[in-house]
């Protein structure tokens, strides 16, 4: 995966670091993509210099095929997979993992496609899932960074910013009016744009229809909101997640882009409650926020006593309880 961490400020966005470990072969990024995607088959010189050609004009290098390597894909994912878990519990609450949450794809991905998308078996409409995620802590400034972005006529989204789909909304029960329990139903949110990124294209040198639109889930909560874990499979009996909802979208697409958007604990901390103070029921004073950031805090601390980082990160108890300084 690509990752882009964008560090916010009061004042803006001070540093940006993007950190690419596979190579692109979308054709239409930058010239280190480009210089990644040069062919090393010398033995049609014509061919060479059309391929030239295309990358000067933007445009994508001849495709070898439609489809991506999928057993290549597959066998990318275990990085993003924690070890093995150590001093496993038997008790019934650390074994609810269900086959409803396990992974899902990779699928045959479209070549001529930038975004991820596939034409299911006897279907004439082709599926989508996000190009990138954008992901972040708590008032960081996720939402002022995702409508920028999304300002680029390239780029499109769902009916709205957050899904929170790999990390909450395919959890919740049936009849919930927010329910998402199946796959279909996340592909659905993208139906429209995935409409859209099918009848936008343009020709290629060599006669080929390339679609360059990309899709985004705007979701912060991918990045710290995990506590369905034990739901998931390969997390069975474990103190702390091996699987999370981060494990989940790179086995979907081992080359999705995340973009990372963080911010100073201290002023989210502050930017929370100025935020709260604007809602009708909210009623906490100076102290009072005082008081509960302290015993937030003090949960934060007795948990690390125990247990590990990771552990503490991903306990229901010190989600809630400790939340205001997560």
């Amino acid at each position: 995966m690509t990752s882009i961490e964008i560090k916010n400020d009061d004042v803006g966005y001070e540093n940006a670091y993007v950190n690419d470990d596979d190579d692109d072969d979308d054709g239409d990024d930058d010239d280190d993509d480009d210089d990644d995607d040069d062919d090393d088959d010398d033995d049609d010189d014509d061919d060479d210099d059309d391929d030239d050609d295309d990358k000067a004009n933007g445009i994508p290098p001849p495709l070898d095929g439609l489809i991506e390597n999928i057993e290549d894909l597959k066998g990318r994912h275990s990085d993003y997979i924690g070890p093995p878990c150590q001093n496993k519990s038997s008790a019934p609450q650390s074994n609810l993992a269900s086959k409803r949450y396990d992974f899902l794809g990779p699928f045959p991905y479209l070549q001529n496609y930038k975004n991820p998308c596939w034409l299911p078996k006897g279907s004439a409409r082709v599926k989508c899932v996000p190009y990138f995620y954008l992901i972040g802590a708590p008032k960081a400034g996720s939402t002022d960074v995702f409508w920028r972005i999304k300002g680029h006529p390239h780029v499109t989204s769902g009916r709205a910013k957050e899904v929170r789909w790999f990390d909450r909304l395919r959890f919740v029960k049936k009849g919930d009016p927010y329910a998402m329990p199946t796959f279909e139903d996340y592909l659905a949110f993208f139906e429209r744009p995935t409409s859209l990124m099918e009848q936008a294209s343009y020709k290629t040198k060599n006669g080929t229809a390339y679609h360059h639109r990309v899709l985004a889930d705007g979701s912060p909560t991918y990045y710290f909101s995990s506590f369905n874990w034990p739901l998931m499979p390969g997390n069975e009996g474990c103190q702390e997640p091996r699987v999370t909802a981060m494990s989940h979208i790179h086995h979907l697409w081992p080359k999705a882009k995340l973009i990372l958007v963080l911010r100073n604990p201290v002023t989210r901390l502050f930017s929370t409650y100025m935020y709260n103070t604007h809602l009708p029921n909210f009623t906490m004073t100076a102290g009072q926020f005082d008081k509960w950031v302290k015993q937030s805090m003090g949960v934060w601390y007795e948990c690390l006593g125990k247990a590990s980082f990771r552990h503490c990160m991903y306990d229901r108890h010190v989600i809630f309880e400790g939340s205001a300084v997560s």
